[in-house]
């Protein structure tokens, strides 16, 4: 928010309209369930638990109940509807749910590393940086960008509300990665061919326990993921400029082209682990569930 603020003349109204945010917001996170620990300025600090406290007032405009991520996402709502200017300040947010004994000092610190460190590096900012670590010490992180206006957010949530039994989400993780390098190929050449793969690597008798619906979900939520992050490369020279080179350097170029696709396909499948790690974790039961939010 800061070259924002630079560009204020009146900053007394700009203080005043960010004390108001902060008040909205911590009404929202006590509606929530949650706990402000620290609401002032442009910054926000609170506890609180993975979904909300039920009733009407914990649940979302569908009556479904409400998520840490749906609640973050209507933080994200107020805030886009009280600053309604074109190039308006940006929020972020560094989420980090750990056991319930974990220590605060530590996990309010990775809060911090998360926020600073990853979500405002993000082009364009307004991104969740997401760290899970269970008792067990089994992990998964993940960075969210754009996170209210995407359909991986939403694919995302509608499996964590789905409950889908970990046996099953663990079982497509596994098959998944045997086939690695075929999901990795296919997500670079489109969604008919990711949807080939899919058919054909589930078509066995071995997982004929797991249901059309929940292959789907994991397809859409891997569709979604490599959609979001299919912008053209930066570097990648235009047309023009394309054929001018010679042989030599069009080879070298799409020699480079096709490293930086395989690299990239192999990190959102990676992040794809991560997200039904995530998704996996909302269904389990016992000790590695008495966790807390803190954002």
């Amino acid at each position: 928010m800061g070259n924002y603020i630079q560009q204020q003349t009146k900053p007394r109204d700009f203080s005043r309209r960010c004390m108001e945010f902060c008040s909205i917001s911590a009404a929202r996170v006590k509606k929530y369930g949650g706990v402000p620990i620290y609401a002032s300025g442009d910054d926000l600090l609170f506890l609180a638990p993975l979904t909300g406290k039920g009733g009407e007032e914990g649940e979302t405009k569908t009556g479904e109940d409400e998520t840490i991520l749906d609640l973050l996402r209507g933080l994200r709502e107020d805030f886009e509807a009280f600053w309604k200017v074109e190039g308006g300040p940006t929020l972020s947010f560094g989420l980090v749910i750990r056991y319930y004994k974990y220590p605060l000092y530590e996990a309010f610190e990775e809060v911090r590393t998360r926020l600073f460190g990853r979500a405002k590096n993000v082009d364009g900012k307004n991104a969740v940086a997401i760290s899970l670590q269970k008792h067990s010490g089994k992990s998964a992180e993940f960075i969210l960008g754009h996170f209210n206006q995407n359909s991986l957010t939403d694919k995302l949530i509608q499996m964590i509300r789905r409950q889908q039994n970990e046996e099953v989400l663990q079982s497509i993780r596994s098959k998944i990665w045997q086939h690695a390098s075929l999901f990795r190929e296919a997500m670079g050449s489109g969604g008919r061919m990711l949807k080939n793969v899919f058919d054909n690597t589930f078509d066995s008798e071995d997982i004929h326990h797991i249901k059309k619906d929940d292959i789907d979900a994991v397809r859409e939520l891997l569709e979604s993921l490599a959609s979001e992050g299919s912008d053209p490369d930066p570097q990648a020279p235009d047309e023009d400029c394309a054929e001018q080179l010679d042989k030599d350097c069009k080879k070298s170029m799409d020699e480079d082209c096709a490293e930086r696709q395989d690299k990239d396909s192999k990190e959102r499948l990676e992040m794809l682990d991560d997200l039904l790690r995530f998704v996996k974790f909302w269904g389990e039961r016992g000790d590695d569930s008495d966790v807390e939010a803190i954002d």
